[in-house]
């Protein structure tokens, strides 16, 4: 696990909402959700989607301490199926908002399939978990990018940017934004 001094063989999933754990919360009432997101191709067949990531800090127990995602990879480019976690950063100094959610699906070498779930880490040492409606893990995948460039509205965008992106309290996008938070 990145930046928590726990070495990534003994980092787990996510905790899966069953546990009476205090220190992991399910993320049900706009704690952190994805605020935009955005597909884009590049060169050598790339396809890849990028995500922001929005906090209600007012809906936590404590001060922010640490932001990201927790995944695994699965298929011909993934790296190892290994759990891991990918620290979000602060968008240009925000206090609520981070991006640095970058996953690559598909290009000339082959798909990764990523799983897993956002959290926020607060100095009181909770983690806010937010997964996919029905709680289980997120999937990133070539279906992903598809279906997030079909929401886009155009074949074609060679660009990861937030300009780019498109809010996620849409209807038909609430895979990733089920509660319509924003």
């Amino acid at each position: 696990m990145f930046g928590c001094g726990v070495a990534d063989e003994v980092t787990g999933p996510p905790p899966d909402g069953k546990s009476d754990d205090s220190h992991h919360i399910q993320a049900r009432n706009c704690e952190l959700f994805i605020d935009k997101i955005v597909a884009y191709q590049g060169s050598h067949a790339l396809r890849a989607v990028n995500m922001w990531v929005k906090i209600l800090p007012t809906h936590l127990d404590d001060s922010i301490a640490q932001v990201g995602f927790r995944y695994r990879q699965t298929g011909p480019n993934a790296n190892d199926s290994s759990w891991h976690d990918m620290p979000l950063t602060s968008w240009f100094g925000a206090s609520d908002y981070y991006n640095g959610a970058s996953f690559y699906v598909s290009s000339d070498w082959g798909r990764t399939t990523w799983e897993g779930a956002f959290y926020a880490r607060t100095d009181n040492d909770t983690n806010y978990w937010f997964k996919s409606p029905g709680g289980g893990n997120f999937v990133f995948d070539i279906n992903t990018h598809d279906n997030v460039m079909n929401a886009m509205g155009r074949s074609y965008n060679y660009s990861g940017t937030i300009e780019n992106a498109v809010s996620t309290q849409r209807d038909d996008l609430t895979y990733f934004n089920q509660n319509h938070c924003y």
